[in-house]
């Protein structure tokens, strides 16, 4: 059996953010102060939490929960959710902590049953229900998804991400959108789940739209169908991404000097989409094909091209828009870059993306054809 991680090794949610506050406050305000503010800040905390029950799970139900790369985390996807049978997965023992935690917010664990291959089972009982934990030992890579647990595969409620580690691998999203159900919620702070997938975006009440919760904001979407070609799904709104940012210089930008690489780059994603798009259904043809016809036809966006003072602001604003908050240091970090890139004598123009764009649309038209209504017949 692998050793349990220290107190002091073991990172835990709840000790981001509040924990610098707490120090904070304890060396600027009395006792009294500081317990009275951490009061409120934990009632803030149990209404949001009764928030999102009230969307994930109204009516109390017996719903199975999916939480890979949980580390020990059981408070929050439980207080978040109020699920039954809740699958935590993570590469390394987290047993014991788990088990602490579970103590720890009052709930009286029955039996802790011994390790049967990578798999162990906690029985415990918490707002009058008994409830169920199943850890698994596992690391999660794109070419063993044979070893994914059998909750995975048999169909699950809820599907829950604080820390997306090695999720963004468009085989292992595969797996675990089409293995959620319909009716089912995705909760996670790390990016929208695109509609095209079969989902919807489901909103907070409006007070808790911009909560912030462990430095994120988490972001909930409904599953309301099976769509088919999952794999050609994400793989055609990667590329589309890859694709729009390549159309607006990539990494190097829009000077002179690097426009033949990047514009031969975009030749060749073009023609990786096109492959993808031939081979989608009909139906998906007709519900893409305004992302082709946006390559094809509209104008350029500075805040996309790199290098540009318009490209850090939208960088520093999405990142605060998903919750991220920069500490201060991050944030002087971007206000220099922001000053440096509004000072450069190398500053990207509007001629200059204009004309790039124009470059970029004969590529297009070279891949794709010079109308993309052809695409759909």
């Amino acid at each position: 059996m692998q050793t349990e991680l220290t107190r002091e090794e073991e990172i835990k949610p709840e000790e981001g953010v509040i924990q610098r506050l707490r120090d904070v406050i304890a060396r600027l305000k009395p006792k009294s102060a500081m317990d009275k503010f951490f009061d409120e800040l934990h009632e803030r905390e149990s209404e949001f939490f009764k928030e999102t029950r009230r969307i994930l799970n109204p009516y109390n139900k017996d719903l199975t929960l999916i939480y890979p790369a949980s580390g020990s985390d059981i408070k929050t996807p439980l207080r978040a959710t109020g699920a039954t049978i809740l699958v935590l997965i993570d590469m390394s023992w987290k047993l014991e902590g788990i088990t602490k935690e579970l103590m720890e917010m009052g709930a009286e664990v029955k039996k802790v049953s011994p390790p049967l291959g990578n798999k162990t089972e906690i029985d415990f009982e918490w707002e009058g229900k008994s409830r169920k934990v199943l850890f698994y030992e596992l690391e999660i890579k794109k070419d063993e998804l044979d070893k994914l647990p059998a909750e995975v595969k048999e169909g699950y409620d809820l599907y829950f991400e604080l820390r997306p580690q090695g999720m963004h691998y468009l085989e292992i999203r595969e797996s675990f959108i089409n293995a959620l159900k319909v009716g089912g919620f995705h909760l996670a702070t790390s990016k929208e789940v695109d509609t095209s997938l079969g989902f919807e975006k489901v909103l907070l009440a409006e007070k808790f739209e911009s909560y912030i919760y462990d430095d994120v904001r988490f972001l909930i979407h409904k599953k309301t169908q099976n769509r088919p070609a999952i794999k050609d799904i994400l793989d055609f709104n990667e590329l589309f991404s890859e694709a729009d940012r390549l159309r607006h210089g990539g990494y190097n930008g829009i000077q002179e000097q690097y426009q033949e690489s990047s514009l031969e780059e975009y030749r060749q994603v073009l023609i990786k989409l096109k492959k993808i798009f031939d081979s989608l259904p009909k139906e998906l043809k007709e519900e893409f094909k305004p992302q082709i016809d946006y390559l094809h036809y509209s104008s350029g966006d500075m805040s996309k091209v790199h290098h540009s003072p318009e490209h850090w602001r939208r960088m520093f604003e999405e990142r605060k828009a998903r919750g991220r908050i920069p500490p201060e240091n991050e944030i002087r970090g971007f206000e220099a870059d922001i000053h440096r890139a509004e000072h450069s004598p190398h500053r990207p123009t509007e001629e200059q993306l204009e004309g790039f764009i124009k470059k970029g649309r004969k590529v297009f038209e070279e891949v794709l054809g010079s109308s993309s209504s052809t695409l759909t017949t």
